[in-house]
C-alpha cells in the first residue's frame, strides 16, 4: 500500500525526522521517494543538514530511498553547498537509487537544447553532460541566464499574487510557485461559458475553472497539487504567456 508522509507549511511542506519515523516504524521494508534537493511543486530546498537528519532516523537502513533529483539545477541562487551521496548515504549501508533528467533542468522557461543532424534523445545527452563535464562556458553561461529568468519571473509573480490577494509559499527554485487563495475564499462569482452562466463559491478546489472562464487563464488546483488550499502556477512559458497571465491574474482580483 501506498502510504502518505504527512508535511505542515511552516516547514514549506518537507519531510521531518520525525514523521518518516512515523511511516518507518510501521512499515516493513518500505520504499521512500523523495524530491531532492529542489521540492515539486512547492521550490522548497533540502539542505545538507535536512537530508542527513533523515537519513539518521532509526531504521532507515532497512528502507530503500528514491531520490528524484530531475529539478536539480534550477535553484534560484547558486548555491556553494554540495552534496556526496555516498557520503550522505553512509558509504552504501543505507539503500538509494537516484532518478533524474534534462528535460526539466534544460527546458525550463522556452529554452530547450538539441542537435543536427543526430535527432536521438540519446545522443543530446552525451552531448549536453559532456560539455557540463568540460563545465563549457558558453553552457553554462546559458544556464545562469535561464536561472536568473525563472528567478526573475518568480519575483514578479510573486509581488502580483500578494498584491492580488493570494498567499505565497516561498520558492528557491524549479519551474512552479504555489498559492492560496486566502482573500477568495467563500467569494460568489458569476461566469459565463459555451454552456451557460453558473455560479461559484470560491474554494481551492474550483477557483482554476472561475479563472479560467472570467480571464483564459489555467492553473492547477489544490486537488492536482495535493496540498489543501494551494494552487500551482507555471514559470517555464513563452515571455507574452507570462505577462498574459500577470494580467489575467490581476483582472480576476478586480472582478471578484
Amino acid at each position: 500500500p501506498i502510504k502518505i508522509i504527512s508535511t505542515s507549511e511552516n516547514n514549506q511542506f518537507k519531510v521531518l525526522p520525525s514523521e518518516l519515523s512515523q511511516i518507518i516504524n510501521n512499515t516493513a521494508n518500505c520504499w521512500i521517494v523523495l524530491n531532492f534537493p529542489l521540492v515539486n511543486p512547492t521550490g522548497a530546498r533540502y539542505g545538507a543538514s535536512e537530508i542527513e537528519a533523515i537519513l539518521s532516523v532509526p531504521g532507515i537502513s532497512n528502507a530503500t530511498i528514491i531520490i528524484d533529483t530531475v529539478f536539480s539545477g534550477l535553484e534560484f541562487e547558486k548555491s556553494v553547498e554540495t552534496y556526496r551521496l555516498d557520503k550522505l548515504f553512509d558509504n552504501g549501508k543505507i539503500k538509494y537509487a537516484v532518478l533524474g533528467g534534462i528535460s526539466e533542468e534544460f527546458a525550463g522557461a522556452g529554452l530547450r537544447f538539441g542537435y543536427l543532424p543526430h535527432s536521438t534523445m540519446l545522443y543530446a545527452c552525451k552531448k549536453i553532460y559532456g560539455l557540463l563535464n568540460k563545465q563549457d562556458s558558453f553552457l553554462l553561461k546559458t544556464l545562469e541566464e535561464q536561472r536568473c529568468t525563472l528567478k526573475s519571473r518568480a519575483d514578479r509573480l510573486s509581488k502580483t499574487l500578494t498584491e492580488c490577494g493570494w498567499k505565497i509559499l516561498p520558492s528557491q527554485g524549479g519551474l512552479f510557485m504555489i498559492a492560496s487563495p486566502v482573500s477568495y475564499f467563500n467569494k460568489v462569482i458569476e461566469v459565463s461559458s459555451s454552456s451557460g452562466k453558473f455560479s461559484y463559491t470560491l474554494n481551492g478546489s474550483n477557483i482554476h475553472e472561475a479563472l479560467f472562464y472570467t480571464t483564459g487563464l489555467l492553473i492547477n488546483n489544490d486537488i492536482w497539487t495535493g496540498i489543501k488550499g494551494y494552487c500551482r502556477f507555471v514559470l517555464s512559458v513563452s515571455a507574452d504567456d507570462f505577462d498574459k497571465a500577470l494580467l489575467a491574474i490581476k483582472k480576476f482580483y478586480e472582478l471578484v
